[in-house]
């Protein structure tokens, strides 16, 4: 019922991180796997899910939302191409991956570069 209130309304978020799963049944431990973080629905009925998934990540991601129309925020993993291929989904990219790859190039930067320009930019 809670994945119904979040395919059933127009904004939706989306996250995945990667884990490493010791001791998996037919899968090496050196293989990713996903922990999945769903969050949507209308005000007053919000909901957020944690799934698990060893393979197939767009196929999963896709089949998740089937039914879903509207805007999700999300980062632009390869894992959201599937969704975003259907004219009924729009995504909402993050720029919290963008800002990673600056932080660590401003900090040790001397003086007003562009890595911290960059920093500058990402966090207003």
């Amino acid at each position: 019922m809670l994945k119904d209130e979040v395919i059933g309304y127009d904004i939706g978020a989306l996250d995945a991180t990667s884990l490493q799963v010791l001791n998996e049944p037919s899968r090496p431990a050196s293989r990713k796997s996903y922990a999945y973080c769903f969050r949507g629905g209308p005000p007053g009925k919000e909901a957020i899910l944690y799934e698990y998934n060893a393979v197939d990540h767009k196929d999963f991601v896709n089949d998740w939302f089937a039914g879903f129309k509207g805007t999700l925020h999300c980062d632009a993993d390869p894992f959201f191409e599937l969704l975003f291929e259907q004219t009924v989904v729009n995504p909402n990219h993050s720029n919290a991956h963008a800002r990673r790859k600056f932080e660590p190039i401003a900090r040790a930067a001397q003086g007003d570069g562009l890595a911290k320009q960059a920093m500058h930019f990402l966090s207003g």
